[in-house]
């Protein structure tokens, strides 16, 4: 199975093409971790950036949601492309993160509280235009 939940920090907009009735939704997502070097003691931190995009009502709801610093958490699978290089003989890989099904903002201690109101709605609103 190819699902994949993501909650980390968008540290841009996003990125939203139209093409007629259709539209397009890019975005980043960063999420960060942390541990202990055992060799060396010290705290080591590391960040990833992942390549999201959306198509349709869900592109809709990121282009609603998806603010620069904010928290997002998104819901999808993960896609990728390779891209021949004609420089070095050789194709580029890209992952992405196809986000099909949930996008939703907020602090993430308000969703271990319980407070899921806003993303129960966009999920609902996903749900209800498929």
């Amino acid at each position: 199975m190819n699902k994949v939940y993501l909650d980390g920090i968008s540290p841009m907009n996003v990125k939203v093409s139209r093409d007629g009735d259709k539209i397009y939704a890019t975005w980043v997502v960063v999420t960060n971790d942390s541990w202990i070097d055992k060799r060396t003691g010290e705290k080591v931190n590391h960040s990833t950036y992942h390549n999201c995009y959306a198509i349709g009502r869900v592109a809709e709801l990121a282009e609603d949601m998806v603010r620069t610093g904010r928290n997002v958490m998104v819901e999808g699978h993960i896609e990728v492309t390779k891209t021949p290089d004609k420089t070095v003989f050789t194709s580029i890989r890209t992952t992405y993160l196809k986000v099909t099904e949930k996008v939703s903002r907020g602090a993430p201690e308000d969703r271990v509280r319980g407070n899921e109101h806003e993303s129960q709605i966009a999920f609902a609103r996903a749900q209800s235009d498929d």
